[in-house]
């Protein structure tokens, strides 16, 4: 029988299949299942999850902002980086000390957080529920269509079910690494907004005098919200530390 065209590529390679399996429970075990509502319980915990995450980022907002409140760093660190920050073409050596400056402002950022009780069980039993208590989130219970007795009753329901969040835990100890990582508060406070902090300083020393009569108005129309400081406070380097 002569060859066909198509002979040679026949049975060349191995071919990949996925078997798919699914396991069904009968008899005993599906009565047991019924009667016991699991799955429906399970779904249950599934959506209460979701909106617990919710919860628990307001709790790391509020966390956040209370403890960059009362953060200090150093402003030797804060001069040296600007000199070698406005350094236009840095020599090897310079950039190298540049990254260094950075990485130990990165590590004052991250001792001001205490995360000791952010992780662990106390958060879901003691923690959560006291912020809920204590904290105004009327926008927050608006936005979610949440309640405070609701979110209360939302925590109480994984009290006991705290390694649900393991991996959710995991993914938001990020943000406090002091780490070169652009998922880090640290990062975003030393690479990517001091930068910006240092060029305003110097744009508005530049136009200073010629805006100082707008400068008198502004002064005027925010003295409410400025607590005793000037708008010059907001273009120095020592005022960096307060606005963190």
């Amino acid at each position: 029988m002569s060859e066909k065209i198509f002979d040679n590529f026949i049975g060349r390679y191995s071919l990949a299949k996925t078997l798919r399996f699914e396991l069904k429970p009968v008899g005993e075990t599906l009565e047991n299942i019924e009667k016991s509502d699991i799955l429906a319980k399970d779904k249950h915990r599934a959506e209460s999850y979701k909106k617990v995450k919710k919860i628990i980022d307001e709790y790391h907002k509020d966390f956040i902002e209370k403890s960059l409140s009362k953060c200090l760093i150093s402003k030797d660190d804060l001069m040296e980086y600007k000199q070698l920050f406005c350094i236009k073409n840095k020599a090897e050596d310079q950039k190298k000390t540049l990254e260094k400056i950075q990485t130990n402002l990165r590590k004052q950022i991250v001792k001001c957080f205490d995360t000791k009780r952010l992780f662990g069980q106390e958060l879901l039993s003691e923690d959560l529920p006291r912020f809920i208590a204590e904290t105004d989130l009327a926008e927050f219970y608006a936005k979610e269509n949440l309640s405070q007795s609701k979110a209360m009753e939302l925590i109480g329901e994984f009290k006991k079910f705290t390694t649900y969040f393991r991996g959710f835990n995991e993914n938001r100890k990020n943000m406090y690494s002091a780490e070169d990582k652009s998922t880090a508060i640290s990062y975003r406070l030393i690479n990517d907004n001091l930068p910006k902090y240092i060029v305003n300083i110097a744009v508005f020393e530049k136009n200073k005098t010629a805006l100082a009569d707008k400068i008198k108005i502004l002064q005027s129309d925010l003295r409410a919200k400025l607590n005793g400081a000037n708008i010059a406070d907001f273009f120095t380097l020592e005022y960096y530390g307060k606005i963190l």
